[in-house]
């Protein structure tokens, strides 16, 4: 779909909000309500409000609020850009991944020099989960010993 001006063909600028939401019933909805609406669930301090924890929610249980309490469809990514344009989101934390090799300050050159513990939970029929210690040799990869138990603690005794 193409306009003309003149001579020149432009495309349509292309909106990415809208500016409205829909309400159940069909209705147009306006978007300042809808940040309105955000704000007051931020500002809501009454624990004992039953809307009070509301702020806790993400969009995606959001959306689902305004669905359900007020009658807007809004989908979860608007509410999301609306919550960050008004403040109220924190900024993403950056999640540290630990990596599965072994420390690079020990020279291993022989069996028996470093020993690594590895934990497991093992489900069972009729006790749950069983803890199961397996000592590892880390110069060639074989389990030097393996403790199974009602209890795992890191206690020294």
């Amino acid at each position: 779909m193409f306009f003309t001006v003149g001579d020149i063909k432009t495309k349509p600028q292309s909106k990415r909000f809208k500016g409205y939401s829909y309400t159940v019933s069909g209705e147009k909805t306006d978007d300042d309500f809808i940040k309105e609406i955000i704000t007051s669930i931020y500002a809501n301090n009454n624990p004992n409000d039953p809307a009070f924890h509301f702020k806790s929610f993400g969009g995606k249980n959001l959306s689902i609020i305004f669905k359900d309490q007020f009658g807007i469809i809004v989908n979860h990514k608007k509410i999301y850009r609306m919550r960050k344009e008004l403040g109220f989101t924190r900024p993403y934390k950056d999640h540290f991944e630990h990596s599965n090799r072994r420390p690079n300050n020990h020279e291993i050159n022989s069996p028996n020099a470093f020993w690594v513990a590895n934990n497991k939970f093992i489900p069972t029929k009729h006790e749950g989960f069983v803890p199961l210690l397996d000592i590892i040799d880390t110069f060639d990869k074989t389990i030097v010993s393996t403790q199974i138990g009602h209890s795992s603690k890191s206690k020294i005794l």
